[in-house]
């Protein structure tokens, strides 16, 4: 699992906590001669917001939530919630001395939990990174038009040519956009800078530049999915080229240079660049989180079998093709006079037999 993503699972984990509201819950039950109907729908209220926030978890999140021995607490099948839903019925009553024991010891590893996995999430932070993370009060909120994120998910080794294609297809997209796009303020020069690298199972890029630049890119690279889910070709080659192709960067750049806002020798050059970014980015098989917003694909699973199916093609293309039944010249098994006419090899036509218009240069009379 990504640094990255343990501190922002661990966020997500502790709003979650906050917004459920079980800590309030236990303390409220705990309290003697309670309004029973009142807890009771607390309580029902705390379950139904439960329901909610897990539709927003996924693996990571439910991994960490295990480890920190938290999962129970959104499981309204576990002890834990039969137990407090007992509680709230009996508000109205004083409680036993076991039934306050529970409670604090909900309360207890609740709390104990939640206070690690925060300082986990604050040991993991960089310091410059401190603007790339929501606040966990959620009084903050960070503009991150500014950062693209790039993910080369795989769970084996990365070859050195799959992370400098990656990250060289980002750098010929700002490049190409650098010169497209109009500049409307200092910030649209913003230069393009990594300012994090994550490493797990997958390894993960954290981009810096204009905020203009950066939205251009990630639109761009959302059609470039859109496109590559859609092509049915065979081979992958074929498929990068359609997909160059078809995006509208390349018609944007064409109508520049049709009204002479850039060279017509620029514009041929950035359409190249444009073929050779989209190549090195579909090659390496590189992902950015918005993909998952767009699409219903198992991103991960497409993407990370690219460099492996496209080495495959190149492997097969190398290789000689099996030769046709009854072509097979070799030795003495065909003989010249059983060849056709026309399958004679030039060398072997008689000289007379040369039509005048094929014969060497060399051989014309002075």
């Amino acid at each position: 699992m990504l640094r990255r993503t343990l501190i922002e699972e661990s966020q997500k984990i502790v709003r979650s906590f906050r917004r459920v509201g079980i800590r309030s819950l236990l303390k409220r039950i705990a309290i003697k001669n309670s309004d029973t109907a009142a807890t009771h729908s607390a309580v029902m209220s705390s379950l139904t917001r439960i329901g909610a926030e897990t539709q927003k978890f996924n693996s990571d999140t439910y991994k960490i939530l295990e480890k920190f021995n938290l999962l129970y607490y959104f499981d309204i099948k576990s002890n834990v919630w039969s137990r407090i839903f007992h509680l709230s019925t009996n508000a109205d009553k004083s409680l036993s001395a076991a039934a306050m024991r529970n409670l604090s010891d909900f309360r207890a590893e609740l709390d104990c939990g939640l206070f690690h996995l925060t300082a986990m999430a604050s040991l993991l932070a960089r310091e410059h990174e401190s603007d790339l993370l929501e606040d966990l009060d959620e009084s903050v909120k960070v503009d991150r038009s500014s950062y693209l994120r790039t993910t080369l998910p795989d769970d084996d080794a990365t070859s050195p040519k799959r992370l400098t294609d990656s990250i060289e297809s980002i750098a010929l997209f700002y490049k190409i956009f650098e010169a497209i796009v109009p500049e409307d303020d200092e910030n649209n020069r913003e230069p393009l800078s990594i300012v994090s690298i994550d490493s797990g199972s997958d390894k993960s890029f954290d981009f810096f530049g204009a905020a203009k630049l950066i939205e251009c890119i990630k639109e761009l690279i959302l059609q470039i999915w859109d496109r590559l889910v859609f092509h049915r070709v065979r081979s992958t080659s074929e498929k990068i080229k359609l997909v160059s192709q078809s995006l509208p960067v390349i018609a944007q750049i064409e109508k520049l240079a049709e009204t002479d806002s850039i060279p017509r020798e620029t514009a041929e050059r950035l359409k190249r660049d444009v073929t050779h970014a989209v190549s090195k980015f579909i090659e390496s098989g590189t992902s950015i989180p918005e993909f998952e917003n767009v699409s219903t694909h198992p991103t991960n699973k497409i993407l990370s079998s690219i460099p492996a199916r496209i080495t495959l093609e190149k492997n097969a293309n190398e290789s000689p093709s099996d030769k046709a039944p009854g072509n097979d010249i070799s030795g003495d098994d065909i003989s010249g006079e059983d060849m056709p006419e026309d399958d004679i090899p030039e060398d072997d036509i008689p000289e007379d037999d040369i039509p005048e218009d094929d014969v060497p240069e060399d051989n014309f009379p002075l």
